[in-house]
């Protein structure tokens, strides 16, 4: 069963190496890596087959593989390999094999190709996982991957053509929000089962519980999106705007599919009640009919295909809703039948367009000639989807009327709908490559295909016909395990009621094949679902252009919505009068913590006044950074030394920088704000709104202080979880520091969540502030130019910048090794670290920093980081652990009280992360090119006005002179 994670991991690897870094270094002679990725499909489609289906389906019946990941949820990195996870898994290797193949040859631009591909790729892993995946939970994930994965496939052109980012969007938004609807169905699911795991679940009946009936309805929902089916069936074919490979693996052959696959997979679970079966038949049916009669009135090939498609989808649908498993035979024949044809058929039409530029029927005809053995592969391929024998789509057509022969309404319905669909298949043959041809030579341009892009789909034609003639050994043991019921699967049953009804719709589709031009210039439906959609998301738009018309962007109205809603709670509850009577207050006597907390907090109060009294810019950033210090203190008094130690780091980075990023505003503003704010309130233009806000913010603040006052005083003693984190940290992670217990364990993956939020935001930074550079905004580049050496660069400033770099080295990696045991951790080491490159940029200049620090790339560093994280991460789960587990490499280390363990080196991928932020947003801010304000001198005048942090002390020195 370990063999079964290869082929999960083979796409992502396969993935990795399509990236240019990797075929760069290819050699000049190795293969085309289409054709490496065509080995490797088809080596995990050897390997599914031989581990599975003998030892596993035909001996077993199912077989499991689980690592834990987080159990406390009941989450798993589950395998449930069974014989539908089997069937879907030989499906999307063998389909993709033969798609990987052709994707080689579609694409005429290399570049273009490996793109193509490496999402193509992607999808298969998430494709494979979905499939066997043995948790419903790691299911959903992989669900959702596929639909993201097919928004950037169908909108892969979408910087050529508008439809196809349309098409993107109404597919992400339609399978999204069955997605949303899916995972509440789910969540209802495992908890009303009480396990998430399918190889548990799916011994459960379900249908008698007092949640089944939303826990069906959420189900149904999201796999109805999923798989086109009415009234969700329009957004199948806005897909086709995607590369035909993509329309041919995702459309035809598997993702469509995983709502099939979702339905037959909890079957045994929710098929016991009517309403699964009423909703299946109906919304099947009704999906199978109508999306069989859109198909004959499209003229694009493809239009055609996607619509057959949503047929077929349908008519499996209504195959499982048939009740006690009467149908789960022709749906499973089905899903392989359809597979073969229908990918067969969609890589043709790809053929044909890439030869004559066209895919509308109306300016077809004639192709035999140039395209036989594309022509070939249709007529086979089309005749399937009609029901000819000996075709598979033959067996699976017989099958699906043999399952609704027992009610006459559903044998109605079917028997018309595939009387259509053999009308497509006709149309597809005969107006195609038999009929006239419509244009000339000179208009088609005709340029014929690469031979191998033909043969490549022989594979799919030849497996229509040999999987018909030894259906019975090949298939009967896949499904055994899978129907309830006692059946039998024959090519050809004989002459009975069932095949002269087959036969018939055979005659029906050439009697409306002859009759097209009859009935083509019917008009169409005037309402359609495809416009429904458009105006429910046209009346969402406006609704939310309405709601928008409220951020006006002005904060005073913000805080006045605010703070009403806060007042209302507060007058509501009660607190405003419980803030009166301090009954519950117990001021106590005074001890020596006491009278420190209360100085440091009347530093605090102090700082925070003068930081919007004084009317130079740098005493106020030093006022916030006084504030910052105080309330660092009251943690340590507490005590709370970690997060004092961080407070303290964070506000002196802070400061450093608010002094920096004022020193990039030229004099001149800064003087004008200052002597602004020296006016006398009377004299100012906008004193009205000064006093408006002024008491804004001193209402906001009296109702923070009441709420938090009475939270404080009036809350429940109430048992802490602080208790369990002490008692466990050392005997579950190893260490003596709870918050490094706490950050690197017990919510390890929110601080890996953390550290990316922290590494995003410094890449925000760097792009809001390089967006106007005139070089381009690249963070690295050195420009040549005059060296705006810093105002503070003196031979002592220097030397003490040099002496204290090497220092921040050493603390943070005292911090990294030693953090487990005492204050400080990763995130301290990467700000100790980023502070000594900071002075340097301080002290040294932009340029001069630049210089000494050229091997310094800061977004690189970031991502070392991070890769250094998730494969810290992942590498407990590769020896059965879970995800984040504690590993301990060497347990017998005796050197220095050192550990070198996944929490030691979660730490320095923390520091490098943090220190890689730090360096960025310094580097960026530094960079001469600063910030301009409007009107205001670009590039050099700017720089010699504010080259550094010194200018700021002589712009406040004037305005404090009065000078302007």
């Amino acid at each position: 069963m370990e063999l079964i994670l290869l082929v999960l991991a083979l796409p992502v690897l396969l993935a990795l190496g399509t990236l240019p870094p990797v075929l760069n270094r290819w050699p000049d002679n190795f293969p085309n890596p289409a054709r490496v990725v065509t080995g490797a499909m088809v080596l995990m489609f050897v390997i599914l087959l031989a581990v599975a289906y003998q030892p596993v389906i035909v001996e077993q019946g199912a077989a499991t593989l689980s690592i834990d990941w987080v159990p406390q949820y009941n989450l798993n990195f589950s395998i449930y390999l069974d014989s539908l996870a089997l069937l879907f898994g030989l499906i999307v290797t063998g389909i993709g094999a033969v798609v990987f193949f052709y994707t080689g040859e579609y694409f005429e631009d290399a570049e273009e190709r490996d793109r193509f591909m490496r999402l193509l790729l992607l999808f298969t892993f998430a494709m494979l996982w979905l499939v066997l995946s043995g948790n419903l939970i790691t299911l959903f994930i992989a669900w959702e991957l596929t639909s993201i994965i097919s928004f950037l496939l169908i909108g892969f052109k979408g910087d050529k053509y508008a439809s196809a980012r349309e098409g993107a969007a109404r597919s992400l938004i339609v399978t999204g929000g069955g997605g949303l609807a899916l995972l509440v169905g789910i969540l209802l699911l495992g908890a009303a089962g009480g396990t998430y795991e399918l190889s548990e679940l799916l011994t459960l009946n379900l249908a008698d519980h007092i949640w089944y009936v939303p826990i069906a309805l959420l189900v149904m929902i999201g796999a109805f999106t999923k798989s086109a089916q009415f009234p969700f069936h329009f957004w199948l074919p806005g897909a086709m705007d995607a590369p035909t490979p993509a329309s041919a693996f995702l459309h035809s052959a598997t993702m469509v599919k995983a709502g099939i696959y979702l339905l037959a997979r909890l079957h045994p679970v929710l098929s016991d009640a009517a309403l699964w079966t009423s909703a299946l038949l109906l919304v099947g049916l009704t999906t199978y009919f109508l999306t069989s009669l859109i198909a004959l009135r499209q003229q694009d090939l493809k239009g055609v295909l996607a619509f057959t498609t949503t047929a077929k989808l349908g008519a499996l649908v209504a195959l499982l809703g048939v009740p006690e498993g009467y149908g789960m035979k022709a749906a499973l024949i089905g899903i392989v039948a359809h597979a073969l044809y229908k990918s067969a058929l969609f890589l043709s039409v790809g053929t044909i367009d890439h030869a004559t530029g066209t895919r509308l029927v109306s300016k077809l005809g004639g192709l035999w000639s140039k395209l036989p053995t594309t022509g070939v592969i249709v007529i086979i391929s089309s005749l399937s989807m009609a029901g000819l024998i000996p075709l598979l789509g033959f067996v699976s057509k017989e099958t699906l009327l043999e399952a609704f022969a027992e009610d006459t309404l559903w044998l109605v319905v079917a028997f018309a709908a595939a009387t259509l669909s053999a009308t497509a298949g006709y149309i597809l043959i005969w107006d195609v490559f038999f009929g006239k041809q419509k244009m000339t030579d000179e208009e088609m341009h005709f340029h014929a295909p690469a031979a191998a892009m033909e043969r490549s789909l022989l594979p799919l034609a030849g497996g229509t016909v040999v999987f018909a003639l030894l259906v019975t050994p090949l298939f009967t043991p896949l499904f055994t395990p899978l129907i309830p019921v006692d059946f039998y699967l024959v090519l050809f049953p004989g002459f009975n009621e069932i095949f002269l009804l087959s036969l018939a719709a055979l005659g029906g589709g050439a009697a409306l094949f002859f009759a097209r031009n009859l009935w083509r210039g019917v008009p169409d439906f005037p309402v359609s679902a495809r416009r429904v959609y458009e105006w429910v998301i046209g009346s969402a738009e406006w609704i939310a252009d309405q709601a928008l018309k409220t951020q006006n962007g002005k904060l005073r109205h913000y805080l006045i919505a605010v703070l009403s809603v806060s007042m209302g709670i507060l007058l509501y509850g009660g607190v405003v009068r419980d803030l009166f009577s301090l009954s519950n207050v117990d001021l106590g006597g005074f001890t020596v913590p006491d009278i420190l907390d209360i100085m440091l907090l009347v530093l605090a109060v102090g700082a925070a006044w003068a930081s919007v009294r004084v009317h130079q810019h740098l005493y106020a950033a030093l006022a916030l950074g006084i504030f910052g210090y105080a309330i660092a203190g009251i943690f340590f008094v507490e005590p709370a030394p970690d997060v004092a130690l961080v407070q303290f780091l964070v506000e002196t980075l802070a400061t450093v920088v608010l002094v920096v990023m004022i020193s990039r505003v030229s004099a001149q503003h800064r003087r004008r704000a200052m002597l602004a704010l020296r006016r006398p309130l009377s004299k100012r233009r906008d004193a009205t709104a000064e006093v408006r806000d002024i008491a804004i913010a001193v209402v906001t603040g009296v109702c923070m202080f009441a709420f938090s006052f009475v939270a404080l005083t009036s809350r429940d003693n109430r048992e802490s979880i602080a208790a369990w984190h002490l008692a466990n940290a050392e005997p579950q992670v190893g260490v003596t520091d709870v918050v490094s217990a706490i950050l690197t364990d017990f919510r390890g993956t929110d601080t890996l969540v953390e550290i990316a939020v922290f590494a995003v935001a410094a890449l925000g930074v760097l792009a809001l502030l390089t967006i106007n550079r005139q070089e381009g905004g690249e963070p690295n580049a050195v420009v040549e130019g005059e060296a705006f050496d810093s105002l503070i660069n003196t031979p002592l400033l220097r030397t003490v910048a040099t002496i204290v770099l090497p220092i921040t080295l050493v603390v943070a990696a005292v911090h990294v090794l030693y953090g487990a045991d005492a204050p400080g951790d990763g995130f301290t080491a990467g700000i100790v670290s980023g502070l000594g490159v900071t002075l340097y940029y301080v002290v040294f200049g932009y340029y001069n920093t630049r210089e000494q620090f050229s091997w310094l790339r800061p977004a690189r560093v970031i991502g070392a980081g991070l890769l250094l994280a998730l494969g810290n991460g992942i590498l407990p789960m590769l020896s059965g652990g879970a995800f984040m587990g504690l590993i301990d490499f060497a347990p017998d280390l005796n050197f220095a009280n050192l550990k070198f363990t996944t929490t030691v080196v979660f730490e320095l991928a923390i520091a490098i992360t943090v220190f890689g932020g730090v360096t960025l947003i310094m580097e960026t801010i530094a960079h001469p090119e600063g910030i301009r304000l409007p009107n205001e001198p670009t590039t050099t005048q700017t720089i010699e006005a504010a080259p550094t942090a010194a200018p700021v002390l002589q712009a406040d020195a004037q305005a404090a002179r009065g000078d302007d």
